[in-house]
């Protein structure tokens, strides 16, 4: 008969579970005096296990807790599997695997999706995460949360809220401030506290505080603070006057629309007003237009990262144009940048959707962090995004390449170091109609005369294309002119990939001021 429940004093911070992706997932529960405190629907395997997964315990280290499956008939798992230890008994291969990528951020074991709850605290960036720690597929909602003290270096943290124990369902997308004037009441003194806004798939949009820089959070027992069919709370401080905000897609039968809100102190919110044609993640903050602090914009926009500049007065967001503009291609998707971020940095992470990632214990990625501002273009005030200056903390080796000549029927293959990388060169088309570029199995065409790359659309004259490529396991971000555009593309599975191809037609082609450099890894393991 299998063992679906027993005592046990918690000693270590984790509790080790092995999982199969084709078990069959089961309840399990730990309770601690009497309450459940984890949870979560995981493909148990006690005989024949892919990987592991930690049950966080850390704060019940020297209390009894009761751990349980919800399935109590002779088909149920044995839960005697599951050991109490320090690390993952496969801890050997974290960061090891064949598809880690170096420097871009993924869990250590477990799903993730959205970027959540952005903010830099006291010298530290804190991300937060849509996280499924007990699983390769979404299920399990946490807040997953990963610190830095340089948007380069990655430090994964406890997870930082829990469904079901601290929300009637999921924990679902949202973001979190820093209330430095204690307008909650929550802080007690200092440090100021930290407030997470997510939507709890039970209630609405609800809050959590942290008085310890999130590293735990309480439940105000006041939630939902909204109720709406909506969801992914957007809150910020609008300091002209002097009030909360917060931008929380919403819906009805005929409707998809961003409502906005406002709050004295994050806990009651009236509604202000609402604009139409946008969906899940809402994303909203002022940029000041060519670096000019006395020309300000604001930007507007949601999950697909399609965005309308205009003017925000703290009640009500009006376009300054037509449409909506775009900057983010490819697997691309729920970016949120930073609250108080430093210097009026405005930085941006977002979910590098669908990047696979086969036969490996983790899965999807973030993509790396960019910085955002505000240019004036031909076309009018653009966005732009460029990876953030912080990158050149893994510098390692520089790379420079003689310019390539490429003539029709001729492709060119150019040597790349057999590493992770950050390189850029310059593409002059001349006469040339397509130029297309391969780096391993994944191709980039550029049709001159349509004035696309991929599906991104370029300027035809001058027939010139500044690129910067991001190369890492598995994935690749190309940033066009400066950050004009930005596109995110998976790349093959095997690695290393050492040559980046060229072939053009209809006229020779020019790839000019090659070079860049390797980069070394963001995980300690290989530092």
């Amino acid at each position: 008969m299998p063992m679906t429940a027993f005592s046990l004093t918690i000693t270590s911070p984790i509790l080790a579970i092995p999982v199969s992706r084709v078990a069959p997932l089961v309840r399990i529960t730990l309770e601690v005096d009497g309450h459940p405190q984890r949870q979560g629907y995981i493909a148990l395997s006690p005989l024949h296990p892919e990987y592991w997964v930690a049950m966080d315990v850390q704060s019940f280290i020297g209390r009894t807790g009761l751990l349980r499956c919800d399935s109590e008939d002779d088909t149920a798992p044995d839960l005697g599997c599951i050991r109490s230890c320090n690390v993952l008994p496969d801890s050997e291969s974290l960061y090891h695997e064949r598809l880690r990528p170096r420097f871009h951020f993924t869990a250590k074991r477990g799903w993730l999706n959205d970027p959540n709850g952005l903010i830099y605290h006291e010298g530290v960036w804190h991300l937060f995460f849509q996280h499924n720690p007990y699983g390769v597929e979404w299920n399990n909602m946490h807040w997953g949360h990963a610190t830095s003290r340089d948007l380069v270096h990655w430090e994964e943290q406890s997870c930082a809220l829990y469904p079901w124990t601290q929300a009637n369902e999921h924990c679902f997308s949202g973001s979190a401030v820093v209330d430095h004037r204690n307008t909650s009441g929550f802080g007690q003194n200092n440090p100021p506290p930290m407030i997470a806004c997510f939507t709890d798939t039970g209630a609405g949009e609800s809050i959590a505080y942290s008085l310890d820089q999130g590293k735990t959070f309480s439940l105000w027992e006041g939630n939902p603070v909204v109720r709406s069919l909506g969801r992914d709370p957007k809150v910020f401080w609008h300091e002209e006057t002097e009030q909360w905000c917060m931008a929380v897609y919403s819906e009805t039968d005929n409707s998809q629309y961003i409502a906005f809100y406002t709050s004295p102190d994050l806990r009651n919110w009236i509604f202000q007003s609402r604009i139409e044609g946008y969906f899940e993640c809402p994303e909203l903050f002022p940029l000041p237009v060519d670096g000019n602090p006395n020309d300000i914009r604001w930007v507007l926009y949601a999950a697909d990262a399609r965005y309308v500049i205009g003017q925000f007065d703290g009640k009500q967001f009006v376009p300054e144009h037509e449409g909506k503009h775009q900057l983010f291609w490819g697997h691309y998707y729920a970016a949120q940048t930073f609250n108080d971020a430093p210097d009026g940095r405005r930085i941006q992470i977002g979910w590098a959707r669908g990047i696979p990632f086969p036969e490996m214990p983790f899965n999807q990625m973030m993509t790396f962090p960019t910085e955002m501002r505000l240019r004036t273009t031909p076309d009018g005030i653009r966005m732009i995004a460029e990876p953030v200056k912080e990158i050149a903390n893994l510098y390692e080796e520089l790379v420079v390449h003689d310019a390539l000549d490429v003539h029709p029927g001729s492709p060119v293959a150019m040597a790349l170091p057999p590493k992770q990388l950050d390189f850029e060169f310059r593409i002059l088309a001349g006469t040339s109609k397509t130029v297309t570029l391969g780096i391993g199995a994944t191709t980039l065409k550029w049709d001159v005369h349509a004035g696309v790359l991929g599906d991104i659309p370029v300027p035809k004259d001058p027939k010139e294309l500044h690129l910067r490529l991001l190369l890492d396991r598995p994935s690749l971000e190309v940033f066009v002119n400066q950050g004009e555009a930005a596109l995110v593309l998976p790349v093959e599975s095997s690695w290393p990939i050492d040559t980046l191809c060229c072939v053009s037609t209809g006229g020779v082609t020019q790839l000019v001021d090659i070079k860049g450099y390797t980069l070394g890894s963001a995980h300690s393991v290989f530092r």
